[in-house]
């Protein structure tokens, strides 16, 4: 019997519950078998070792109360606590201690949840004080993952708000490491404030009226310079640009001014000045006399490139170009001309014959001339021809084979032309000059603004722009529209104006005259 007990504490030690169990089983088996007192240590204050190891499940008390040791963690999404391990027995006087709490390790990407804590079970055999309840450890808190921040739009009229990081949750039991904030958002790019009526950034950032009103987010028009009477009491008469300035005349004056404003200066007289162009770093004049030539920006020394009666200019890289109206009183001997930018001795005579009747405006598309003239003054009916460039004496060819009725005004842009007409057909028309089908940009009944006729027309990739006669006194206009041609009505620059027989264009800036006395020279932003 005695090996049969001492083989069963053996398996109990070996099973782990540990060698206080062991210790005390074997008085026991003294007890049986000699009736010996049991003698364990701790019923009068003293210690027994600490009870095994709990098992994952949790460990099991020690005899008289260290807590088992802490369960094993369980893989997985998230750690399962350790069960409370088993309460150790209490003596007769001192309590026992609490089991140990299994502490769960944190789960991948989860927390570990927290380990149980065992309470410690009233000592037998007397009236024990309650054993302390173990706390258990707190599993470890998978740390929260840092917050990204996400980048603030570029606010429209502010900064962009600044992402917000998100917070890492905290890890149960025991509280896992706060995520990190997020990085600030990006900030957003600069507003410009309100696009509809403010001047300096007028329907988009950056588009300044230069002096003008905002309104609508459409620049209005302002009055550069007023000639008040100083030069002779007309108008302005002719405009031309370049780079950085605005060059006009008057019936006595050539002036100049910056093109976004400034002191305007005088650039010295000048007579009868019916047009204006300006091309490699010169400025060419059309007069009553002929064309003149000098140097800008002064202006000082003045050559005349060929006599005649002007009535149109226009340039290209190398030349310049002009349309001579024929001898008064018939007109029946207007030609085309063309001269170099610096001089030529005299200018070619691009037109075959001297049997143009009048013509009045002429544009340069490559290597090919295209002009208006009216060709039957007794019904001024009129035509669009063409010339090449470098021609002398080429026959011309005519371009549009419809009727046209008494066209004032050509411009050439984009691979097409563009010209004005009165009369009956009053409006404005263009075609692609390979094969000429003209098209109304705008007509007369089409517009709420009557359509009389014009006089100076400009074309490039933001518009067509052209002066509008009215019949009326104070009712001619400046009117717009996209190219190549007006999707319904055009859009009105400028009402009220009584005589716009000068304009020019470039870039965002147009300028138009009102050649009535005490004119009037407009800048415009579009």
């Amino acid at each position: 019997m005695k090996r049969s007990l001492t083989s069963a504490i053996e398996l109990i030690s070996l099973l782990g519950y540990g060698a206080v169990v062991g210790r005390l089983a074997a008085s026991l088996l003294c007890c049986v078998l000699g009736g010996c007192l049991l003698d364990v240590d701790g019923l009068t204050g003293g210690s027994l070792p600490a009870g095994g190891a709990g098992s994952a499940v949790g460990g099991t008390g020690g005899a008289t109360g260290q807590g088992g040791r802490a369960g094993a963690s369980a893989g997985g999404t998230a750690g399962h606590a350790g069960a409370a391990g088993a309460a150790g027995g209490g003596g007769s006087a001192a309590a026992g201690f609490a089991g140990g709490g299994g502490a769960g390790a944190a789960g991948s990407g989860g927390a570990g949840a927290a380990g149980s804590g065992g309470a410690g079970a009233a000592g037998s055999g007397g009236a024990g004080a309650a054993g302390s309840g173990g706390v258990g450890t707190a599993g470890s808190g998978g740390a929260g993952a840092a917050g990204k921040g996400g980048a603030g739009a570029a606010g429209k009229g502010g900064a962009g708000a600044a992402g917000k990081g998100g917070a890492g949750t905290a890890g149960k039991g025991g509280g896992g490491a706060a995520g990190k904030s997020g990085a600030s958002g990006a900030s957003g790019a600069a507003g410009c404030g309100d696009t509809t009526s403010d001047p300096a950034n007028c329907g988009q950032c950056g588009r300044d009226c230069l002096g003008g009103t905002c309104a609508a987010g459409r620049c209005a028009p302002v009055v550069a310079w007023t000639e008040g009477g100083s030069d002779g009491g007309a108008g302005v008469t002719a405009i031309a640009l370049d780079a950085s300035d605005v060059y006009w005349t008057t019936a006595s004056r050539l002036r100049r001014q910056p093109r976004t404003g400034g002191a305007t200066s005088d650039l010295g007289a000048i007579s009868g000045a019916t047009a204006l162009a300006s091309a490699g770093g010169r400025l060419f004049i059309a007069t009553s006399a002929g064309v003149v030539a000098c140097d800008l920006p002064g202006c000082t020394s003045r050559e005349t490139l060929g006599a005649g009666r002007p009535t149109a200019l226009a340039v290209d890289a190398s030349s310049v170009y002009w349309t001579d109206g024929g001898t008064p009183p018939d007109l029946t001997d207007g030609t085309v001309q063309r001269c170099g930018l610096f001089g030529c001795g005299a200018p070619t005579i691009l037109t075959l014959g001297k049997n143009e009747w009048n013509p009045s405006g002429v544009a340069v598309l490559g290597a090919t001339v295209y002009f208006v003239d009216r060709a039957d003054p007794s019904n001024e009916s009129g035509t669009v021809r063409s010339v090449p460039a470098t021609g002398a004496g080429v026959p011309m060819s005519a371009v549009v084979h419809d009727p046209i009725v008494a066209p004032q005004a050509i411009a050439a842009f984009g691979g097409r032309i563009y010209w004005t007409e009165t009369g009956a057909q009053a409006g404005l028309r263009t075609c692609d000059p390979a094969s000429c089908t003209p098209e109304p940009v705008v007509q007369d009944g089409a517009s709420p603004y009557p359509i009389v006729g014009s006089r100076a027309l400009a074309v490039d990739a933001l518009g067509v722009v052209w002066t509008n006669d009215a019949a009326s006194a104070s009712g001619s206009t400046v009117l717009t529209c996209p190219v190549p041609a007006c999707a319904g009505a055009p859009t009105l620059v400028k009402s009220g104006l009584v005589d716009p027989g000068a304009l020019a264009a470039g870039g965002s800036q147009v300028f138009f005259g009102d050649a009535s006395k005490a004119g009037t020279l407009y800048r415009w932003v579009r």
